[in-house]
């Protein structure tokens, strides 16, 4: 039997949802959401997806939900970014309805909250637990519905967003919580289907250092990682050079070391907010020069010093997951 999956991607249009960080949670809820489909449809059985919006229109509230009945949706699943007036806030929750909810909700959010807060404190990023709110989502779907809040516009967590390994994972994530609440199969089209030990070859990465599912997107922007898969990466041309890597999202390709081992500057408190004065205070060369070389190791091949660059080289130092080059 079919099941159908309600997305609904928060907010757009003319409504950006929360702003911070120069990022509007419309847009980030939008990518997320089409990448929930894209992903559930190449790598499941019997399932069917429809959206509220997937371009930035802005739907109101009624409508997400009528839509969602009359397509007798087995799960609704609304996608948000949080927001607070202290920019301390941070991490990830979500939410059911706070009125009466049959078994099959609280299961929902029982089996989504694994999934994503196991994937955002894997990260070093807080789970501030399972909630219940009057929504109107929750409150006027006829099935079971579940909203998520993936951090917090108001901090700069959120620029985890900038990453899209990191988009992409944290879409993969409410994909398997969704297929594994409606218990669907997995079709063999990608990481619902790996079973480990898989090898696939890639003979046309572009060098530096990737992340697997980088690595992978520079070859063909649909592939995606199988978490427990091994890649072969062809060593001509100064190409990646890793033979029988792991690929999982967090795991980092060296293409001048071929066990593709990293290591990583010590998790660091930011020191007036600036990553110069951060680098010096554990000994690290803080010139322009080597900044660069740190940003190119760590994803960002144009690193100019602009606020936006050096925020994501900081909040990745105070997660402990700035590579060292």
């Amino acid at each position: 039997m079919t099941r159908i999956v309600w997305l609904d991607a928060g907010h757009g249009g003319t409504d950006p949802g929360a702003v911070g960080n120069g990022l509007q949670e419309k847009n980030i809820v939008l990518d997320l959401t089409n990448r929930i489909g894209n992903y559930l449809l190449a790598n499941y059985h019997n399932v069917n997806v429809r959206y509220t919006r997937t371009t930035d229109n802005f739907v109101d509230l009624a409508t997400r939900s009528r839509q969602a009945n009359n397509a007798q949706a087995d799960v609704f699943v609304s996608v948000h970014c949080n927001s607070f007036s202290d920019p301390s806030a941070n991490g990830y929750e979500d939410y059911i309805f706070n009125g009466t909810v049959n078994t099959n909700t609280t299961r929902l959010q029982d089996v989504m909250h694994r999934h994503l807060s196991g994937f955002y404190t894997s990260r070093g990023l807080r789970n501030r637990g399972k909630k219940r709110a009057n929504f109107a989502v929750l409150r006027e779907t006829n099935m079971p519905a579940i909203l998520t809040e993936n951090l917090f516009m108001s901090n700069s967590e959120i620029l985890n967003f900038n990453q899209s390994t990191f988009v992409q994972s944290v879409a993969e994530t409410h994909t398997k919580g969704i297929a594994e609440y409606l218990g669907l199969t997995a079709s063999g089209g990608g990481s619902g289907s790996s079973q480990g030990g898989d090898r696939h070859t890639v003979t046309q990465a572009t060098p530096g250092y990737l992340t697997a599912a980088d690595a992978l997107n520079s070859v063909n922007p649909r592939t995606t990682v199988q978490p427990g898969t091994y890649y072969i990466f062809n060593t001509s041309q100064g190409m990646i050079n890793v033979t029988h890597t792991q690929a999982t999202p967090g795991s980092w390709i060296n293409p001048n070391d071929s066990s593709s081992s990293v290591s990583y500057y010590p998790a660091t408190n930011p020191v007036g907010g600036s990553i110069v004065n951060t680098l010096n205070s554990i000994g690290v060369d803080s010139s322009f020069t080597n900044r660069e070389r740190i940003a190119r190791a760590n994803g960002i091949s144009n690193y100019t010093g602009t606020e936006q660059q050096n925020i994501q080289l900081l909040n990745l130092l105070q997660q402990g997951k700035l590579i060292r080059p």
